[in-house]
């Protein structure tokens, strides 16, 4: 069994940064190999990601 102990309380509507987690304002890229692997895990991630307000940038050249 895992506990979650959450410091901060989360916020209704709208995504907010949150005080407790110092890194929560950095960017998260996932590589194409990473997101290849999570689809393969997890079919329809990246579809649902994106409905969360997640971005698929193009891969550069």
């Amino acid at each position: 069994m895992i506990h979650w102990v959450q410091r901060d309380a989360l916020a209704d509507g709208a995504p907010v940064f949150r005080p407790g987690v110092p890194r929560s304002r950095h960017v998260r890229i996932l590589q194409s190999r990473a997101i290849a692997a999570l689809e393969e895990l997890v079919p329809g991630v990246v579809t649902r990601l994106e409905a969360a307000g997640g971005t698929v940038l193009p891969r550069p050249p």
